[in-house]
């Protein structure tokens, strides 16, 4: 009997990520290859429960300075702890032979490689040539006059436009700069970036012939698409990207509308309740409405400014003739909260169901997140949650096409999300759902490169 055809997805181990890549697996599997997404064993019965192959991978440790604890224990460890050092590197070479023989599996006809992730593929060059790089965000590398995903600036086509997004470009590369010379001192030189030039210096690989430098790249690792043979690179979306905005080197866009889980909310007893409450007195007040406030998976790393935002919102829409609210406060521990009667509050809320009733969503500008309000026709307030990724570029972007507006979770008060919400709510007539486009395809899957 023949083995069936394969495609490994190898993803950045977070949920967001996943879900990104869920409607290009959905798709090979409906043309019957075999889909198998790596993960750690915390995501092995939500791969499963999409019907696909789950192969562990334990993934390269990453040794983040996020305190400065953590730089001291890193620190001493470094410099006093021979064992501590071979421990590193002795795990940077077995996961590089992991990983190898995980892409070199029997069958697998299709690589697609998160580009979060994207130099493991110096660890699989043989498989290259069918390799596919997935960035689960918009466009990151530098492009003359789009400002970095972290920044807050609105693109423009003029000059002031075009030389403030280059400026942010090079403030932005400060910051890695700086991180990197503290990872040196701390891990005595062998950080991960040492142990990567090592890696290529033995392959005969010019550093910057496999990476860009440092001032074009937002990751820590963008692949120079010019030079490294991969297959494609695939974009998630460009339906919130700039217009004027043209393809990268090798760039394509995905054509799919975002995974979508419409569970029954029959079975969340409590929140069914509320919702049917909300309906009913719907039919009575028409202006009533329902807002849905969710940030993220993040909240945990950022739990301070969240607490402050969440009780801002429920006291601004503490008005039960006029506002229901539904309120998912991630890892943030409910009991913190007071009960308020117009208020559903829940550290997990089934979003796509309780989004497709909503009047407004207030968000903290995930990609993921603003494709699933614009596939249900809901305006968005965006409050940037993580201050180093995509979030603030992404609410630029949505301010930019008049689907929304954006705020501050340090600096608004309950005037200004108030004010915010009226008008973001008259925006939902400028909400167009996606055209996928059909105009070039690849391997059967719709492809487009406008």
């Amino acid at each position: 009997m023949d083995k069936p055809r394969q495609v490994l997805l190898i993803a950045f181990p977070t949920f967001s990520h996943y879900v990104s890549m869920v409607p290009l697996a959905k798709k090979y599997q409906s043309m019957g290859y075999k889909v198998s997404f790596t993960g750690t064993k915390a995501h092995k019965d939500l791969i499963e429960g999409w019907g696909m192959n789950f192969i562990a991978c334990s993934y390269l440790q990453n040794y983040d300075i996020s305190s400065f604890r953590i730089a001291v224990t890193l620190f001493v460890n470094s410099w006093l702890s021979p064992k501590f050092m071979k421990k590193r590197f002795r795990h940077y070479l077995q996961f590089s032979n992991e990983i190898a023989a995980i892409a070199a599996g029997d069958g697998i006809e299709k690589i697609v490689l998160d580009a979060h992730l994207s130099f493991y593929c110096l660890f699989f060059l043989e498989q290259l040539p069918y390799t596919i790089i997935f960035n689960t965000k918009l466009y990151t590398a530098k492009n003359n006059g789009f400002p970095p995903l972290n920044a807050n600036f609105i693109a423009s086509r003029n000059l002031i436009g075009i030389v403030g997004a280059n400026i942010l470009w090079y403030l932005k590369y400060i910051r890695p700069f700086t991180h990197k010379l503290l990872n040196k001192i701390v891990l005595k030189g062998y950080d991960e970036h040492q142990f990567i030039k090592r890696s290529l210096a033995k392959k005969q690989i010019e550093y910057n012939d496999f990476f860009l430098p440092a001032y074009k790249a937002f990751f820590h690792y963008e692949l120079n698409m010019e030079k490294v043979p991969f297959q494609h690179y695939i974009t998630r979306t460009n339906c919130i990207e700039y217009p004027w905005k043209k393809p990268g080197i090798k760039e394509l866009y995905l054509d799919m509308p975002p995974y979508v889980n419409l569970q029954d909310i029959s079975s969340y007893p409590n929140l069914n309740k509320f919702i049917e409450d909300f309906l009913e007195l719907k039919k009575q007040n028409h202006s009533v409405v329902l807002i849905y406030c969710a940030l993220g998976t993040m909240t945990s790393r950022y739990k301070k400014k969240c607490i402050q935002f969440y009780k801002v919102f429920l006291k601004t829409f503490d008005n039960p003739a006029k506002y229901r609210l539904i309120l998912s406060t991630g890892d943030v521990p409910m009991h913190i909260f007071k009960t308020q009667n117009n208020a559903f509050i829940r550290k997990r809320i089934p979003q796509h169901s309780v989004l497709k009733l909503s009047n407004l969503m207030i968000n903290h500008g995930g990609l993921n997140t603003i494709m699933e309000c614009i596939n249900f026709k809901v305006p968005m307030l965006v409050y940037p949650v993580n201050p180093n990724f995509d979030q603030k570029g992404n609410a630029a972007r949505v301010v930019f096409h008049g689907i929304g507006l954006r705020g501050s979770l340090e600096k608004d008060n309950c005037d200004q999300l108030l004010k915010k919400a009226n008008k973001a709510m008259s925006l939902r007539d400028n909400i167009r759902i996606h055209e996928w486009a059909n105009n070039n395809k690849i391997d059967g899957i719709r492809i487009f490169n406008k």
